[in-house]
């Protein structure tokens, strides 16, 4: 089984919505598991996790680095394809900047949703992966929704 890095974004938020499916489309190798956070198993779930992905998008790669907010925007952009540039904004100072970026962002994003994203999740699924993408130990709590 290849192991993924987790893709953890907020099913309730529409503006997440959106950027969660522009991540799907992306990775056309099949690199993440895109899942909201609020349907994420455990592992790789934790308490510490949890709160952060109540206020920010957050990766958790397949060696078990945490990243959130511009970092984790970055890095899928990155694997996924992302051009020159993207390597350049992961570097000082401009990752200062990215992530100033992404709070005033994230500290609006309720508006923004209502705004631009229809006050709601955009219809991408957010139900559980597919039994084959979780830990061994977590598919006998899976329930049978799959992701599509």
């Amino acid at each position: 089984m290849v192991k993924r890095d987790w893709l953890l974004w907020d099913g309730q938020c529409g503006m997440c919505s959106h950027f969660a499916g522009v991540a799907r489309r992306r990775d056309t190798r099949g690199r993440f598991e895109i899942c909201a956070f609020q349907h994420c198993p455990t592992p790789p779930m934790t308490a510490e996790i949890m709160a952060r992905c109540k206020r920010e998008m957050v990766i958790v790669t397949a060696s078990g680095e945490v990243l959130g907010g511009a970092d984790a925007v970055l890095y899928s952009l990155h694997m996924t394809g992302g051009s020159w540039g993207i390597g350049i904004l992961r570097a000082p100072p401009f990752i200062w900047f990215a992530r100033i970026g992404y709070r005033l962002v994230a500290m609006n994003r309720s508006l923004i949703s209502k705004a631009f994203f229809g006050k709601q999740a955009c219809g991408l699924e957010n139900r559980m992966p597919s039994r084959e993408a979780l830990p061994p130990n977590s598919r006998d709590s899976a329930n049978s929704d799959t992701l599509g």
